[in-house]
């Protein structure tokens, strides 16, 4: 059995109704040379609930590192990204966490109801 991709659960949580911050700054400000879709999908972790996604900030991290080595040759390349993330990238992660703590940010299991004729 496989395991589904960060696209698969987005396609699955739009389908239920789920909101979702799906804002992405790519690989920050660092370069994104040809694998900036591993940083979009790691935003996507780290800007939505853990409890929703069942990705952990570690988890999101190591997703990372491993989708730059299938695109980067190079070995440093993903090892600095992973460096990088695990050593700052507490700070975007926490505060994410928190504006979803607070309701800042709507919890993600709140269904948007589309009403086609509103009364």
């Amino acid at each position: 059995m496989s395991v589904p991709s960060w696209r698969d659960k987005l396609k699955a949580f739009k389908a239920l109704g789920m909101r979702l911050d799906l804002s992405n700054d790519g690989c920050s400000n660092a370069p994104d040379f040809n694998f900036k879709e591993c940083c979009v999908e790691h935003d996507f972790y780290y800007r939505n609930d853990e409890g929703v996604t069942g990705v952990s900030r570690s988890e999101a991290d190591k997703r990372l590192r491993k989708c730059i080595q299938k695109r980067w040759r190079l070995p440093v390349v993903p090892w600095l990204y992973w460096g990088v993330v695990r050593t700052v990238g507490w700070m975007p992660w926490r505060k994410n966490q928190k504006k979803i703590d607070s309701g800042e940010i709507p919890p993600l299991n709140t269904v948007i109801v589309y009403h086609d004729n509103p009364d």
